[in-house]
C-alpha cells in the first residue's frame, strides 16, 4: 500500500501502472492515484533503504544519549 502524496487516498501500487502515453510506460516507475489522478514517481529501493539506514542511526543515537 502507497499513500498518494497529493490527497492521502491509500491504494496498491500493482494494480497502478503509468497512464501516460510516452514511450517509458513498459518500464515507467510513474504510478497514478486512482482517487485524484496525480502521477508520481514510486520510491526506488535504494531510497528506501537509505532512509531506514538513517532512521535505525538516528534512533541508536537517540537511545545512546538518553541513557549517558
Amino acid at each position: 500500500m502507497i499513500a498518494c502524496p497529493l490527497c492521502g487516498y491509500e491504494f496498491d501500487t500493482r494494480s497502478e501502472n503509468c497512464h501516460t502515453s510516452c514511450v517509458f510506460n513498459k518500464g515507467c516507475s510513474m504510478i497514478m492515484c486512482p482517487a485524484c489522478g496525480y502521477e508520481f514517481l514510486a520510491e526506488s529501493r535504494t531510497i528506501n533503504l537509505i532512509k531506514a539506514l538513517l532512521t535505525r542511526r538516528k534512533e541508536k543515537h537517540k537511545h545512546e544519549t538518553v541513557s549517558d
